[in-house]
């Protein structure tokens, strides 16, 4: 009878060890897969940031050639409207003399 307590508590040692030693490398793992997610985490993070911060330096760009894109086009609508004023002035003047 003793040597069969002695067995089951021995295998109940091996076991809890066993446990033990299962129950470490587990947590070992899981460690492991959390710092991994936080680096993964992180590096999502800094690729997200960079592209946010070059999707803004695209729009300030755009933002830019419109406003110069829309400079010209005044420009040249000031231009346009003072050649057409010189052209009326001068068939008025023509008109006036001719009369």
């Amino acid at each position: 009878m003793r040597f069969i307590t002695y067995a089951a508590l021995l295998s109940l040692s091996l076991t809890a060890l066993a446990c033990d030693d299962t129950a470490a490398a587990v947590k070992q793992k899981s460690t492991q897969d959390m710092q991994q997610a936080e680096q993964h985490l992180d590096k999502t993070g800094e690729q997200l940031t960079e592209e946010a911060h070059q999707a803004t330096r695209t729009v300030a760009d755009a933002a830019v050639e419109t406003k110069e894109d829309a400079e010209k086009a005044a420009k040249e609508a000031v231009h346009d409207t003072k050649k057409e004023i010189d052209e009326i002035d001068d068939q008025v003047a023509g008109e006036i003399r001719e009369n």
